[in-house]
């Protein structure tokens, strides 16, 4: 379920989320230098976006492939306050031999 999107931001139905999700997956499985990358290069700023303007809909906790893809996800620069959010909804099952 979706919170309220914030003042001036357009809420988005389950549909459109997962479109994004599915484009976004697309888009980091596909090689570097085709053209289907290339076409899909819009959702990185489409993430952004959504993940600033709607962070609800942007980490979707309830989604287990997301999960999942959540698990590989590194710490890196990211912030703590992010980091623990990463940490709260990944699965690390598959992930460098985890089970």
């Amino acid at each position: 379920m979706s919170t309220p999107p914030e003042p001036g931001v357009t809420a988005l139905s389950e549909s459109d989320i997962a479109s994004l999700a599915t484009a976004w997956v697309r888009y980091w499985k596909a090689p570097d230098g085709l053209a289907e990358k290339e076409s899909l290069f819009w959702i990185s700023g489409k993430e952004r976006d959504l993940v600033s303007d709607s962070p609800a809909d942007g980490w979707r906790r309830h989604d287990p492939a997301f999960a999942s893809l959540l698990g590989g996800v590194w710490r890196n620069a990211m912030s703590e306050a992010v980091g623990s959010r990463v940490q709260a909804v990944r699965n690390r099952g598959g992930w460098d031999g985890e089970p």
